[in-house]
């Protein structure tokens, strides 16, 4: 899978003092579990967010969901962007980096609309991709800059066209830190070998053990000085130890890796655990590759599968990760956009 790679490659890269923009990782398969539709129809829809851009940021990545939530393959799915509503003097929506699972392809802008594809030609039952472009501010800007209108189609008709189109507020200002959290659908067997070599095996099943995989980035203007992570697992599913979260390597040096401590709520399926030291600089400062400073993480826990479910559960949807800065003393520091601090994630059983 893409954020498995990705959250592998970051470690290695951090560890090496390596860390650019280019390797933010991609998203979770998540969303709401798959509903039934009428027909062959599928239910589609799509959600945006990262729209706020720290005024001493040179860039950003907004996010854009697009989610199956039927048990239908969709084909030849189609995503526009409609930037009438954004003012480009201001932010100007950037494709050069765009990237994402299975695609996107996007052709020239026609009167400020762009069409973006799949390189895929399925998007299948129950799945979500989640594709990245990017806001760059012009010198100066600051305020408002309106808003993108993001729609999805594709060669059938929605059930529910009401939540097809997502509005995408962008704006520039505000100094602090920006937290960025994407996680991974939990679907193959994990574990961690006497090296701490990550290996993931087969479809996961009842009783067997995976992981809830998630990377975290600073994108602001300022760096944070210690961070809250909160978990929550689908039901169904447990952690399978409690230490708490691990690294993938450590690229801030040893120690600061690990969380200060965790709270484990009675159920086994949420955690809190807060680090108090663990700096995180913006993405955009973050260019020595001598250094052990890094803008990024990425991070594991092992889940358990209850043995009670039954093969061919399909999936489990209700996990959730998400991530709060801190600053000296533990205190909670403002997130210059909390609207991409989470993410969602499902236990895909087989």
């Amino acid at each position: 899978m893409d954020l498995r790679k990705r959250v592998v490659a970051c470690a290695v890269a951090a560890a090496a003092g390596l860390a650019a923009a280019g390797v933010l990782a991609l998203p979770a398969s998540a969303g709401g579990e798959a509903a039934t539709t009428a027909g062959n129809a599928a239910d589609l829809s799509i959600e945006a967010s990262a729209g706020t851009i720290a005024a001493g940021a040179p860039s950003k990545f907004a996010k854009i969901n697009v989610n199956n939530n039927s048990r239908h393959d969709a084909k030849n799915i189609l995503v526009t962007f409609d930037l009438r509503a954004l003012d480009q003097s201001k932010v100007r929506f950037d494709l050069s980096g765009a990237h994402g699972e299975n695609g996107p392809v996007c052709g020239k802008p026609d009167h400020a609309v762009i069409s973006c594809r799949s390189n895929q030609l399925v998007l299948p039952a129950g799945i979500q991709w989640g594709w990245f472009f990017g806001l760059v501010p012009a010198a100066g800007a600051s305020g408002s800059a309106g808003h993108i209108k993001a729609t999805i189609s594709y060669d059938g008709k929605d059930p529910r066209p009401s939540d097809n189109s997502a509005i995408l507020p962008v704006r520039v200002g505000g100094n602090g830190p920006d937290m960025f959290l994407v996680a991974d659908d939990a679907e193959q067997v994990f574990s961690v070998d006497d090296q701490g070599v990550l290996n993931w095996g087969g479809p996961v099943a009842p009783g067997q053990v995976s992981d809830a995989l998630y990377m975290i980035v600073n994108s602001g203007d300022a760096a944070t000085t210690g961070m809250r992570v909160t978990i929550t697992l689908p039901k169904g599913t447990s952690f399978a130890n409690h230490g708490g979260p691990r690294a993938v390597g450590c690229g801030s040096g040893a120690g600061t890796c690990a969380p200060s401590h965790c709270d484990y709520r009675r159920d086994n399926r949420s955690v809190v655990c807060v680090y108090d030291n663990f700096p995180l600089i913006p993405i955009s400062q973050d260019t020595d590759s001598t250094d052990k400073v890094i803008s990024k993480q990425g991070f594991f826990h092992e889940i358990k599968i209850d043995d009670s479910l039954p093969g061919q559960q399909g999936l489990i949807s209700g996990g959730s990760v998400r991530v709060e800065p801190l600053g000296p003393a533990a205190a909670p520091a403002r997130d210059v956009d909390t609207t991409d601090d989470g993410d969602g994630f499902r236990v895909i059983v087989s």
